[in-house]
Order: structure tokens, then sequence, then C-alpha cells
């Protein structure tokens, strides 16, 4: 199997949860919910954090999806387990790896490389479902460019 980015995490996704939401509200993310969708599935985190006065809603999704197909894809037929099985190791990796991402962005805003708006700006909602990512990425990511070269 293709090396997946921590596929062999046995933390439970309930654990990099709380580490995730310890990380962000240490840094002042409030209003902190869980997204659940059908048969108990935690689809993702929503928050806020506070740029300039400003309370900027975060929408931070948890893909499970596409990690269920790669890890199907990379067993092949002869070491499939059942599809509970692989949703659980998909679940497991999907939030590990949030949680690593998380800590390694609020590191980055601890030594002030990084400022918590600039790391959320995909996930800043702009629109009830809409992240500033969606808007960008359904528009083909087609942006006016800012004067660069026209002496403007």
């Amino acid at each position: 199997m293709k090396r997946i980015y921590l596929q062999h995490t046995t933390v439970s996704p309930s654990k990099s949860v709380q580490e995730i939401i310890e990380e962000i509200t240490m840094r002042g993310a409030t209003q902190v919910r869980q997204d659940w969708g059908p048969g108990k599935v935690l689809l993702g985190l929503y928050f806020s954090i506070d740029v300039n006065g400003v309370m900027l809603p975060v929408e931070l999704p948890a893909r499970v999806g596409p990690m269920k197909a790669l890890i199907k894809k990379e067993l092949g037929p002869r070491q499939r387990q059942n599809d509970e099985k692989i949703n659980e190791m998909a679940t497991r990796i999907v939030w590990r790896q949030l949680a690593a991402w998380i800590r390694a962005q609020m590191a980055l805003v601890d030594l002030q490389m990084a400022k918590p708006e600039e790391v959320f700006l995909p996930y800043i909602q702009v629109a009830p479902g809409k992240t500033v990512f969606n808007v960008i990425s359904e528009g083909g990511f087609k942006m006016k460019a800012l004067g660069a070269g026209k002496g403007e």
C-alpha cells in the first residue's frame, strides 16, 4: 500500500478533535461547534476567529470520502476489509491529519510567521455553506490581478 501520512494511527477521532479544539481555543477561537452527519459521522468543525474586532466564521471540513476511496484503491480486492472497518480507518486518519495540520499552523502563528486569518483564509465562510475557497474555485480560479507590473 502506498504510504498515507499517519495511516497507522490508532488515535480515536474524538481525541484528535479534542486536540484541535484545545489548539484553536488557546489562541482565541470561540463558538466552536461540531458538525455531525448521518450515522454519527463527524463532518467538520465550525468556529469563529476575531480579526480586528470582527468575528469571522471558519468551516474546517473532514473529508473522509476521498480517504476511504484511496484506502480501498490501495488495499486491492484481496486485502479489503469490510466497509465499516475502512470507514473507521479513514476517519481516524483524516482527523489525525487535521490535528497535525492545526498544530503546525498554530506553531507558525505562535512564531508570528502567520496570522490565524491567513492560515484559515480558505476556510472562512462568506455565505452559508460557502467558503473563500469555494467561491474562488467556482470562479475557475480567475482573479483580477492587483496591478502587477502595470505601474499601478
